[in-house]
């Protein structure tokens, strides 16, 4: 059986990370059933309850492979080394150490990072499996780089697959991504058009480089009709994230409540939440007050009177977006997948962009899907007039669009298809003879 390390960026819960690895795996249970796969994540404890009742429900998932997690607790240490040494903090065994230990093929004397080089030096294959890894914002690109060089000297294959890149602010994370993609393989992008810009101004090895586009396009999902007949609803994600975003959290819930409200007046609409992160309930764990659950309830708040606001309850689930995008008319979406799952739906989506980041990654994504005229600046100021244009055209144009939607999607999953056989095919573990 070969065995998989699989690096995912889901370390702050987020829910398009989780429907990348659900598609992963349904892509992986057609093309290699029986592999073994370790995730590498910064928050293993919800990462094991969100996956568990996809792996134990005995039904559409009875073909998914075999899942180890004893790796995670290292790639958590890694991330924890990588913020400790951006605030200046000394953490017991520091970068230099974690190194040293990955280049040499020796032990750092560290249990959890430990653990993690010997899951990463026995393994037939590495994948960095997309999300947002590759970037200076999260703490996650130092431990990419680990997982690499201790691949290679193991001469583990790696590959990157659905990657967005970037932003890098420093000639040393520059660095450390060139290093990344000469470890790899084979190098896919889930976008092009922001991606290529970073990979250019790192002087990163460009010619190994592919855009197909997400996992989580793999999961083909069965999705309610839409309503016909009834108001019409849109679908909204209003993710804030601080890391990145330069307004207040109060200044972000203003502007998004202004653009939400034009739309949905403008044809007549109630809003339903999408969300973008998931936080299964762990004791004496608050939600914050960024999580999209507390977010649309202030923005009910302040819609009260005025636009009807649903915000859903219990803990997200990819299901659950994906329906919430495929039932609604039209979709605003700030994260990155409440925007893709409500295009391979066949539904309309504008995508907000509050700050450059997310303007990167809804940019690249809109020239995939050949719709740049769905890329808004949540702070322009006819935000609010091309709201309601956007809702209004996708309500007149709604058969037509849906159409079109689900003919792009159909190609971009054959080219994630393509992409996952490409990676497989790096290690003669996954041959199809071998299995």
């Amino acid at each position: 059986m070969g065995r998989i390390v699989y690096v995912t960026g889901n370390s702050f819960n987020n829910l398009g990370d989780l429907a990348m690895i659900e598609g992963f795996l349904r892509e992986l249970g057609r093309q290699a059933p029986g592999a073994l796969v370790t995730f590498l994540g910064h928050d293993p404890e919800r990462l094991r309850l969100a996956l568990g009742p996809h792996l134990e429900r005995g039904h559409d998932w009875a073909w998914a492979p075999a899942v180890s997690v004893s790796a995670h607790d290292g790639w958590r240490y890694l991330v924890h080394v990588a913020n400790y040494r951006r605030k200046g903090l000394r953490p017991k065994v520091g970068w230099s150490r974690a190194a040293a230990a990955a280049r040499s093929g020796r032990e750092s004397g560290h249990p959890q990072l430990d653990g993690l080089l010997h899951a990463v030096r026995g393994a037939d294959l590495v994948v960095l499996g997309g999300g947002g890894v590759l970037n200076e914002l999260f703490g996650l690109l130092e431990g990419a780089w680990i997982v690499c060089q201790a691949a290679r000297t193991a001469n583990v294959p790696v590959a990157a697959l659905g990657q967005t890149v970037g932003p890098f602010r420093t000639e040393r994370s520059k660095r450390l991504f060139r290093e990344i993609v000469d470890a790899c393989a084979v190098f896919d992008l889930r976008e092009g058009a922001g991606s290529m810009g970073w990979i250019r101004e790192t002087g990163a090895d460009a010619s190994k480089v592919a855009v197909s586009g997400d996992q989580c396009l793999l999961l083909e999902p069965d999705t309610p009709d839409r309503t016909r007949g009834g108001q019409p609803r849109l679908a909204l994600n209003p993710r804030y994230l601080p890391e990145s975003n330069p307004r207040s959290l109060q200044e972000h819930l203003e502007a998004v409540a202004a653009v939400a409200e034009s739309a949905a007046r403008a044809i007549g609409a109630s809003i339903e939440i999408v969300p973008s992160l998931y936080r299964p309930p762990i004791e004496g764990l608050e939600e914050k007050p960024h999580m999209d659950r507390r977010l649309g309830e202030a923005l009910r708040s302040r819609l009260a009177g005025r636009v009807e606001v649903l915000v859903p309850s219990g803990v997200p689930t990819v299901q659950s977006a994906l329906q919430a995008c495929a039932r609604a008319d039209v979709a605003f979406s700030i994260a990155y997948h409440p925007i893709l799952f409500a295009l391979m739906s066949g539904t309309p989506c504008a995508m907000l962009c509050p700050d450059s980041y997310q303007a990167t990654k809804n940019r690249g994504l809109a020239e995939l899907w050949g719709l740049p005229e769905a890329v808004f600046d949540l702070g322009a100021p006819d935000a609010c007039d091309r709201a309601a244009s956007f809702a209004q055209a996708a309500i007149e144009r709604r058969d037509e669009l849906a159409a079109r939607l689900r003919v792009r999607a159909e190609e971009l999953r054959e080219a994630v298809r393509d992409a996952v056989r490409r990676v497989l095919a790096l290690s003669p573990r996954f041959s199809p003879g071998s299995f």
